[in-house]
């Protein structure tokens, strides 16, 4: 009798087995469903992608520069090229002065002529206090763009304050007081970006992001956020920008998280209770996969819980029509 007893032990063992084993596939595979015969299931592949959080500004450069005046007028020669990168004590430009009489027209309001007629004189040379970039093109922008801070200006009032000057010209006559050169320090430079409220909204003060300049063949320039306020934030540059020298605006794409992962089209993902899923095309039929976000734009997601290359249907409510 024992003996038997354990022969009709043994019999239940393979069912047990099987049932624990079913149980076990049922709960792994519980969003699988049987080959589906839908001809209206659109598939997309999903495929490792970059995604950046991102928006389009308009960027103002603010650089550390220095103007150097004419204290005579005269007419001026220049000693450096446009452009040229000069040590500190470098002679750029040389003002031959103007007589009237016992003095100089100064430009400092002590009565000379305020033309700036008359014969050459004695000359004044201007040198660098500092090394730096020289540029004979004045904007006006020099005295009220400061690194580090913030003007409180629209971009439209500081767009209208810009007056270019135009580059000074060899042998050009100019007034006492008037701007001749000026000089850009190469190792520092902000950018002031203007956006709309919810764009600039998303920076905080020392967050780190990137800056793309669109169309100018400039890679990525790393940066960090310095002071936000609506509608406008600075971010202190970690790089030089080629150019930044030579203009003042300029387009740019702030990219505030830089994300690679599988992708899936937006339109693939959705929600049930609470969770976020998508649909699978297997040959054997279809997989409901519960997937998390990491990144998105417009029209991809960075998820978890999708394959490189594993098939997704695009239309999932077409599924849930079904009833599968």
């Amino acid at each position: 009798m024992p003996s038997g007893r354990r022969r009709g032990r043994s019999r239940f063992i393979p069912v047990i087995l099987l049932a624990v084993a079913g149980v076990m596939l049922w709960s792994i595979y519980s969003g699988f469903h049987a080959p589906s015969a839908i001809s209206d299931a659109q598939l997309a592949t999903a495929e490792r992608r970059v995604i950046e959080d991102a928006f389009m500004a308009k960027g103002v450069f603010v650089r550390d520069e220095e103007v150097y005046i004419s204290p005579v007028a005269g007419v001026v020669k220049l000693l450096v090229r446009d452009g040229a990168m000069v040590r500190a004590k470098t002679p750029v430009a040389r003002v031959e002065a103007f007589r009237y009489g016992s003095g100089y027209e100064s430009g400092d309001g002590s009565g000379h002529r305020p033309g700036i007629e008359g014969s050459p004189g004695d000359a004044v040379v201007l040198s660098t206090r500092s090394p730096g970039i020289v540029r004979y093109d004045i904007d006006g922008l020099e005295s009220i763009l400061c690194r580090g801070s913030v003007p409180g200006l629209a971009l439209k009032e500081l767009t209208s304050l810009s007056k270019p000057h135009g580059l000074i010209k060899n042998g050009a006559r100019v007034s006492g007081g008037e701007a001749i050169f000026k000089v850009i320090d190469p190792t520092c430079l902000d950018i002031l970006v203007y956006g709309s409220a919810g764009e600039i909204g998303r920076l905080s003060a020392g967050e780190r992001v990137w800056v793309r300049f669109p169309g100018k063949g400039i890679d990525p320039v790393p940066g960090r956020v310095e002071n936000v306020s609506a509608p406008s934030a600075l971010i202190s540059l970690d790089e030089w920008v080629r150019g930044a020298d030579r203009q003042r605006f300029a387009d740019v794409r702030i990219v505030s998280n830089i994300s690679e992962g599988v992708s899936v089209p937006i339109e693939a993902i959705f929600t049930r209770g609470g969770k976020t899923f998508v649909y699978l095309s297997r040959r054997s039929g279809i997989l409901m996969r519960e997937v998390s976000i990491r990144a998105r734009d417009s029209r991809y997601a960075i998820v978890t819980g999708v394959g490189d290359g594993q098939a997704v249907i695009t239309n999932p409510l077409v599924i849930e029509r079904q009833g599968m």
